[in-house]
């Protein structure tokens, strides 16, 4: 559904509502794989489904399957933000070893730059917002 506004100019701003079962639900995650490995060795960690994509935001669902054994995220690209709604996971900062237990509830936010890794001890799923900056 939208729902629509009216900006100070005038202009119509849309927003978009999108009920969490239409998109959360692993049936509706499937859309892209998440993988990291070279070519003869894919390991898929879990799908990701953008559910809003406009300007230099993006908004999308994830799942992340247990064991996704230190998946790492080098150097990454734009800020990334995400909202933890169910699992357990530690997010491990690559410059000087600390480590987080992230749990359901849990928010966020790694900035452009950031480098660590994620290792998934129960499965996953977030909402996750990115901005380009």
């Amino acid at each position: 559904p939208r729902i629509e506004f009216h900006g100070k100019a005038g202009e119509i701003i849309p927003a978009t509502v999108i009920p969490y079962c239409q998109n959360i639900e692993p049936l509706h995650l499937q859309t892209t794989a998440l993988e990291h490995g070279d070519a003869d060795h894919k390991i898929v960690e879990g799908y990701t489904h953008i559910l809003y994509d406009k300007g230099p935001t993006t908004v999308g669902t994830s799942s992340r399957f247990t064991g996704s054994a230190a998946t790492p995220l080098f150097n990454l690209p734009r800020t990334v933000s995400f909202h933890v709604l169910e699992g357990v996971f530690f997010l491990t900062n690559a410059h000087d070893g600390t480590a987080q237990r992230c749990v359901a509830g849990d928010t966020i936010v790694l900035p452009k730059g950031w480098t660590g890794q994620r290792d998934v001890v129960q499965p996953v799923r977030e909402l996750w917002v990115t901005v380009q900056e």
